[in-house]
């Protein structure tokens, strides 16, 4: 990876983490091992689709796994 895609890669992940709900979002899961959905919708009052968006922003963003289990995805901070 040349220092260009390394350059963009980076404002890619920082635009990521821009937008409030997710930066909240990164900090309950720092503070948990890891959280189902229905965890983290109880700590904002956005609806289930938007909370969904975000998330899939996150995992796009290499910052955030997701791990289905069963009907319950559970969700963690991606320390690769």
């Amino acid at each position: 990876m040349t220092a260009e895609e390394r350059d963009e890669e980076l404002l890619r992940r920082l635009s990521v983490l821009a937008e409030p709900v997710r930066m909240k979002i990164l900090r309950l899961l720092s503070a948990n091992k890891s959280l189902r959905a229905k965890d983290l919708l109880e700590e904002f009052s956005v609806t289930q689709p938007t909370l969904s968006h975000h998330m899939n922003i996150l995992i796009e963003a290499d910052l955030v796994r997701a791990q289905k289990d069963g009907r319950c995805i559970w969700y963690s901070i991606n320390m690769t």
